[in-house]
């Protein structure tokens, strides 16, 4: 959706597949999802673009279809690595121990970010390529769980 924002986007499958590094077969099938949930429409010259300026899964509801999208944009990343310029990425990380009872302030804080950076560059009218600022903040140490669980047994 997002794609269609920048300024030599062409609503070809062809060109999206390619543009994104799709199967052309798998982007014909999103766009007519997308476009069955109302997420694409096309303008009256048959031009596809997003209906809503920003869109959103539901906060804290488990789908698996989010666990499959989170885990192609982490795929992405991953290829990145590999296949960017440090000039044309920005990979880092933050290991921090915490307090659970600080987790959902710290959910808050990253969701406003998100929002605040999205307001930031969405406005800018010179969109030539399409981002995706992934931030991942998960428990490195479940697997001491799993440990103790082990050891009360």
């Amino acid at each position: 959706m997002e794609h269609t924002l920048t300024r030599d986007f062409q609503s070809d499958p062809r060109f999206i597949a390619k543009a994104l590094g799709l199967n052309v077969v798998v982007t014909r099938q999103a766009i007519e999802r997308l476009k069955r949930l109302d997420l694409l429409i096309e303008d009256a010259d048959g031009r596809l673009k997003a209906s809503e300026p920003f869109t959103a899964s539901p906060a804290e509801v488990p789908s698996e279809a989010i666990r499959k999208f989170h885990r192609q944009i982490l795929q992405k990343a991953l290829d990145a690595v590999d296949l960017q310029t440090v000039g044309q990425r920005d990979l880092s990380s933050l290991v921090l121990a915490v307090g659970k009872d600080d987790i959902p302030e710290a959910k808050r804080v990253i969701k406003h970010f998100r929002r605040s950076f999205d307001a930031r560059f969405a406005k800018s009218p010179k969109k030539d390529s399409v981002y995706c600022l992934a931030i991942q903040f998960f428990d490195l140490t479940c697997g001491l769980k799993t440990f103790q669980e082990e050891a009360d047994a």
